[in-house]
């Protein structure tokens, strides 16, 4: 397994092992694909950083009033009462 910041950092080192062992491998585009990589994980963390942001900013809403048309502005009983006969 090869250490990705170490590849970044020294590529001439891995091109002459790649090249010594005869492996068939591009290693600009693979260093491309990592830079597009890292780019995407910077972004990531920007769009989280607003987002957690604009969380921050939204207020709690305040408790919602009863409606008009209910009765005392009381919630329903939990269990409803069984039907009798009159």
């Amino acid at each position: 397994m090869v250490d990705l910041k170490r590849l970044r950092q020294d590529p001439e080192t891995f091109r002459k092992a790649i090249a010594l062992k005869g492996v068939d491998l591009d290693l600009d585009a693979l260093l491309a694909l990592d830079r597009e990589v890292q780019s995407l994980k910077a972004r990531l963390q920007e769009v989280q950083t607003e987002r957690n942001r604009i969380a921050k900013e939204v207020p709690q809403a305040p408790p919602r009033p009863a409606p008009p048309w209910w009765p005392g502005g009381r919630p329903w009983p939990r269990r409803p009462k069984p039907w009798r006969r009159p």
